[in-house]
């Protein structure tokens, strides 16, 4: 078996770079009507939510919790068929949606909807069959990340009277708690090992409050429940708590001691858009005078982007035995998918210029060629120190 399947993160990684690169000049060139829109009964938005939802963030979320889940559960990491048959069911999914609506709906659906049941399916019968309580909440989030899929899926066969949204919004934010529980995991930790490289073992690390921990999951689940059933005006309160909680996970983090360690502080900033993305989106959902569409792209554009580039960076020179350090290509991708969040968040005030959304669509795929330059080579070769995966 070809080197390329002998770990989850070689392909995945390798598709949601590809998919990062390729989905937003598609989209803004459709608007454009340079090209056609691949666009179901449920219209061109929604498709283009769903593919950075199930294509883009789907193939980063497959590949780092294919590398992950092993080391959490103590149990030998996925290679060969396993890899080859969701690989190949990604990108599938990501042919029939692209050709809508030459594709008939209901086989769009069971296609489409295959790899993330297939990831679901991998993810739960580790984590549940060890009886890894630690992280029960990863295979409950992606069950409710597929069951969005689902009713996007009903919808577009006319099954469901509501539309796309309320499928896509639980998939959201779903993905926003897989980011929330990662970042609050990972962030800390590299930056204490970062810590204890530079200031010696007696530094003092890095910490989050307690009460964060608990905090953040049923306000998550509240803003979810209120923004679906249309509560705008709870959500909002609650959204902006939930930001300003977000927010402060980090006060104890230290982020003044990494920031000459773009590895380091990109793991910062991504959390640092959740809070600022969570509290955009309640100012939106309680005033008129703020898109909505504001906090949803600092959320995912730029929160869940930023976190995909630190995570996708991190996790392909370690687990190809390479020294972990961001080269100048790296740091340009980091610097672009910030500058193409900031774009695309001011875009989308009705005062903006229309050059903010086409700067922005340049930007943030140019992120992903310059990650794809530096790491798409990697996951085509062997671990230096010899070892397999």
């Amino acid at each position: 078996m070809p080197v390329f399947f002998q770990a989850g993160f070689r392909p995945f990684f390798l598709f949601a770079g590809l998919a990062g690169l390729v989905l937003v000049p598609w989209w803004t060139a459709a608007l454009l009507g340079a090209l056609p829109l691949p666009a179901r009964p449920v219209g061109p938005v929604a498709w283009h939510a769903h593919e950075m939802l199930y294509g883009f963030i789907g193939a980063a979320v497959a590949g780092f919790l294919l590398t992950a889940t092993p080391n959490w559960t103590n149990t030998p990491p996925r290679r060969g068929w396993p890899i080859v048959v969701l690989a190949a069911a990604w990108l599938l999914g990501r042919g029939v949606m692209g050709a809508a609506p030459a594709v008939p709906a209901w086989l769009a659906a069971v296609v489409d909807l295959a790899a993330p049941a297939l990831l679901l399916a991998q993810i739960a019968h580790v984590v549940l069959g060890r009886g890894n309580r630690r992280n029960y909440a990863v295979p409950a989030l992606l069950a409710v990340w597929v069951a969005g899929d689902a009713l996007y899926h009903a919808a577009a066969l006319g099954w469901l009277a509501a539309g796309p949204w309320p499928g896509l919004f639980m998939g959201i934010y779903a993905v926003l708690g897989l980011m929330l529980l990662i970042s609050g995991r990972v962030g800390p930790a590299f930056t204490a090992g970062h810590i204890n490289r530079v200031l010696g073992h007696g530094a003092r690390a890095p910490a989050t409050p307690a009460w964060t921990h608990s905090a953040w999951p049923p306000l998550l689940l509240a803003v979810a429940a209120g923004h679906i059933l249309g509560l705008d005006a709870a959500a909002g309160v609650l959204a902006v708590v939930l930001g300003l909680v977000v927010a402060w996970r980090m006060t104890g983090w230290r982020t003044a001691v990494v920031l000459d360690t773009p590895i380091v502080w990109v793991l910062h900033l991504g959390h640092a858009w959740l809070a600022v993305g969570f509290v955009l989106l309640g100012l939106g959902l309680l005033a008129d005078g703020v898109p909505r569409s504001a906090g949803l792209h600092a959320l995912l554009s730029g929160g869940a982007a930023t976190l995909v580039l630190a995570v996708m960076s991190r996790a392909a020179l370690g687990h190809t035995g390479r020294i972990i350090h961001a080269s100048p290509l790296t740091v340009a991708a980091y610097a672009l998918v910030t500058l193409g969040a900031v774009l695309r968040v001011a875009a989308a005030f009705p005062a903006g210029p229309d050059w903010l959304l086409h700067a922005a669509a340049t930007a943030w795929p140019a992120a992903f060629l310059c990650y794809l330059v530096a790491y798409a080579p990697l996951f085509f070769r062997p671990r230096l120190d010899g070892r397999p995966g």
